[in-house]
């Protein structure tokens, strides 16, 4: 079972209010689909480089694909 940090700033952070933005999602989409992200990236990222992902990958990844 895989397990991340999540802290409680996160909610008011500037980059997240602008992908917030970006993306035309809401507070709590915007958390959950990078939640789905890191998950996924403790998968199959597991050294942080995502050169061998695509972007179609990536974002079916975060559900927006």
């Amino acid at each position: 079972m895989a397990w991340i940090e999540s802290h409680q700033k996160l909610k008011d952070h500037p980059k997240l209010i602008d992908l917030m933005n970006e993306m035309g999602w809401n507070l709590d989409e915007t958390i959950g689909k990078l939640h789905r992200f890191w998950w996924w990236c403790v998968d199959y990222a597991e050294t942080g480089s995502l050169e061998k992902h695509n972007d179609d990958r990536i974002a079916a990844s975060m559900g927006v694909a």
